[in-house]
């Protein structure tokens, strides 16, 4: 089982988004997918709400303990992914997910307003020597987005796959799809396959003492 955690701390990054949409596109793939929502507003669990489907499974976790329980009773029923949503960085369940995580994913939006705000997320995830990558999100210029990309590898490593501004989006949000359900052949689900397989590939490949994504370690 491997365990994937959305952590930033700007808000309107879009991890919930995020979550859901990777995690969709993991099941579409073949995997057994848990999320656990720890966000107190929410988004998650009630995007499950208006699911129709019965997976993935979906449970609202409150505090440490908690996620441990979900965790233990998560490798014991076989999943093979657990994806988190995390609340505002500052909230002592946050450095607890980034624990347990084998990758965090710092979404950011290409604005230095988001990107000056990764400081305390990397320091806890170092902290933790924990793997990471960040993704860039809701881009919609290219020139920006890579502009953004090549100051956040000063920082850590990131993804490749950019995900794109959209508002198909977030109408699969609302009717509780994924885009990879709900538009098929749109160019947002083929940006999410594309992040799923290299999340996928991240995690597979051999990790030692955490330092992946650690940018100056030694």
């Amino acid at each position: 089982m491997k365990i994937i955690s959305f952590v930033t701390r700007k808000g309107g990054s879009g991890k919930s988004t995020l979550t859901i949409n990777l995690g969709i596109a993991a099941e579409l793939s073949g995997e057994r997918v848990l999320f656990l929502d720890c966000d107190e507003q929410n988004t998650l669990s009630k995007w499950a709400e208006r699911r129709e489907a019965e997976t993935p499974i979906f449970e609202i976790i409150a505090d440490q303990i908690q996620l441990k329980e979900a965790l233990k009773e998560a490798a014991e029923g076989d999943f093979s992914i657990v994806i988190i949503d995390t609340p505002g960085f500052n909230v002592p369940i946050v450095h607890d997910v980034i624990r347990h995580s084998d990758l965090c994913l710092v979404p950011t939006r290409p604005s230095t307003a988001d990107i000056e705000a990764m400081a305390s997320v990397l320091l806890a995830i170092k902290a933790e020597r924990r793997d990471f990558a960040f993704v860039v999100n809701q881009a919609s210029s290219v020139a920006r987005s890579m502009e953004a990309s090549a100051g956040l590898k000063a920082l850590g490593d990131v993804c490749p796959i950019m995900i794109g501004a959209r508002v198909a989006l977030q109408d699969a949000i609302d009717t509780g799809w994924g885009i990879s359900e709900f538009q098929q052949r749109g160019k947002a689900s083929r940006e999410f396959a594309a992040l799923w397989d290299w999340v996928k590939n991240r995690l597979n490949t051999t990790v030692t003492d955490g330092k992946l994504g650690l940018k100056g370690s030694s």
